[in-house]
């Protein structure tokens, strides 16, 4: 398959990223990981993109998530999957996905293609607890998604209660955090910290 892959001109890609976007690039055997960030980065409109990386996420034996070397190419990622499919450790092609390196890097304000990503990707750890953070601070991402997903704060709307009914629950709040704190108290925290980052009263939101 290597071989085969090699003598081909060009090969089609799918990249993904971890908000659900799918891109197909035609890359050549030689294109390095770095390029194809590249590429991705240039087809979502990521202005700098330096700190974002391509990985590689499989399914077996659990899930995981690997950064791809910079400089290994396309057709080394292959040869590596061959490898572990030859003893019995890959069934699947991983997913390539691009995401942030590092969390430390500054994000340009104005670049809004990589703060989406950036946005999406820290939600995505807190929820599966890959990234360990405070309760307060899920709380804020929680509410913050949730201002994203459903606009500034309106106590008619934001009941107490109203993301456990729709079902929308663990899409705010992680399995940890569900654990710990009843659904319907961990649903009205969430509410109360989007109150606040509106400066509303706290009596506005009720359990």
């Amino acid at each position: 398959m290597t071989e085969s892959i090699s003598n081909k001109l060009s090969i089609v890609v799918q990249i993904h990223t971890v908000n659900g976007i799918r891109k197909s690039l035609a890359i050549n055997p030689a294109t390095s990981a770095r390029e194809v960030v590249t590429l991705m980065a240039t087809k979502l409109g990521v202005v700098k993109h330096s700190s974002f990386s391509l990985f590689e996420v499989r399914k077996e034996p659990t899930v995981s998530c690997h950064a791809i070397p910079d400089s290994q190419s396309a057709v080394e990622m292959v040869r590596t999957w061959e490898h572990l499919k030859h003893k019995g450790l890959l069934s699947e092609i991983p997913r390539l996905q691009i995401q942030k390196r590092l969390f430390t890097d500054q994000t340009d304000d104005n670049d809004d293609a990589a703060m989406e990503l950036e946005f999406a990707q820290a939600k995505h750890s807190v929820l599966s607890q890959e990234l360990s953070c405070k309760p307060e601070e899920a709380i804020s991402l929680g509410a913050l998604c949730v201002m994203r997903d459903y606009g500034e704060f309106n106590h008619q709307q934001h009941y107490g209660g109203f993301l456990m009914n729709a079902g929308m629950l663990p899409e705010y709040a992680s399995a940890k955090m569900c654990a710990t704190l009843e659904p319907e108290r961990h649903n009205y925290t969430i509410l109360k910290s989007i109150a606040y980052h509106h400066a509303c009263p706290a009596g506005v939101v009720s359990p």
